[in-house]
């Protein structure tokens, strides 16, 4: 006689059923944590591409900033040269 390990068919049926659902659950498991590593990495992405452009941006916005403050100068050297050939005209004018 051969020796089975199962006694009946129907204990082999059960035997075999919970194998295919602990497979599922690993199969299902492994998924899960591939999804969760996954999103994890993209997340981690999204964060240094923010911060790459917040630092884009105050880079620009001191560049703006610059910009303003080298065109009050210019106008403040405009005024003050137009004052200066003002003045000077008057003077020429008066004295004539």
């Amino acid at each position: 006689m051969k020796k089975t390990k199962y006694f009946n068919k129907k204990m082999y049926e059960i035997e075999k059923k919970i194998k295919s659902a602990f497979i599922i659950l690993v199969i299902f498991l492994l998924g899960l944590y591939i999804g969760v590593a996954i999103n994890y990495l993209e997340i981690q992405n999204k964060e240094e591409q923010i911060n790459e452009l917040k630092t884009e941006i105050d880079d620009k916005s001191q560049s703006i900033d610059r910009l303003i403050q080298e065109k009050e100068d210019l106008k403040t050297i405009l005024n003050n040269y137009t004052i200066e050939e003002r003045k000077e005209k008057w003077t020429v004018n008066t004295h004539k």
